[in-house]
């Protein structure tokens, strides 16, 4: 026997929409799709199940009354002129944020069970300090001269170069240009250039590896 499930339609499109699938292609795998949303016909638990991993949605949300309201927990990212409030971000983004916060996470408390003292420089700074000073400041915590960068032959030495110097103090840098492992899911670095997840223990820095400028 077929178990058939009855959803709102809004759930329905406010997953497509969340996804950043085209209908077609939600079309192509799901034929009947439309007359989910029409109502006029039901998808089965599988149905269901495997509408939710396509479109990257909690399977648990399709029994909500309302679509969630999904806030970053980041209050801004880098984008490529600037940077960014979050305001809709994409699923891949809020997956990838999140991946990171579990990483993050995971490593502050293996730090504390080690006994590892809170890092100095997190938070030492604010948006009201002098710029010319917090860039001195960030130089002496890396220990880097003024013209660090010149001394390697090509940027992409020196890039490699930084990534280790700021590892070596005690950041996370994580580079990557999809969602996880996951090669059908490419991070749009037009939507995002990185993030950092401030921590007094495990600091995150992330860099969108799809964007030309990163190097995994």
């Amino acid at each position: 026997m077929v178990v058939r499930v009855a959803i709102k339609p809004v759930l329905l499109e406010w997953a497509i929409k969340r996804s950043g699938r085209s209908m077609s292609e939600i079309e192509h795998k799901f034929p009947k799709v439309q007359q989910w949303l029409a109502e006029s016909y039901q998808p089965s638990f599988k149905q269901l199940e495997d509408f939710a991993a396509f479109t990257y949605t909690p399977f648990g949300y399709f029994f909500l009354q309302a679509p969630p309201k999904e806030m970053l927990p980041i209050p801004l990212y880098r984008t490529l002129d600037s940077y960014q409030e979050p305001n809709e971000a994409s699923v891949n983004l809020m997956d990838t944020i999140q991946t990171m916060q579990s990483r993050q996470n995971w490593l502050r408390d293996y730090l504390i069970e080690r006994g590892a003292d809170p890092l100095s420089f997190v938070q030492s700074a604010n948006i009201h300090d002098n710029v010319a000073e917090v860039a001195r400041h960030i130089r002496k915590t890396l220990k880097l001269t003024t013209d660090w960068a010149a001394k390697h032959t090509t940027w992409t030495d020196a890039l490699n170069f930084l990534r280790e110097t700021i590892e070596d103090i005690g950041i996370l840098v994580v580079v990557n240009g999809i969602v996880g492992n996951n090669t059908h899911r490419k991070l749009d670095p037009q939507e995002f250039r990185g993030f950092v997840l401030v921590d007094e223990y495990s600091p995150l820095l992330f860099i969108n590896g799809a964007d030309g400028g990163a190097k995994n």
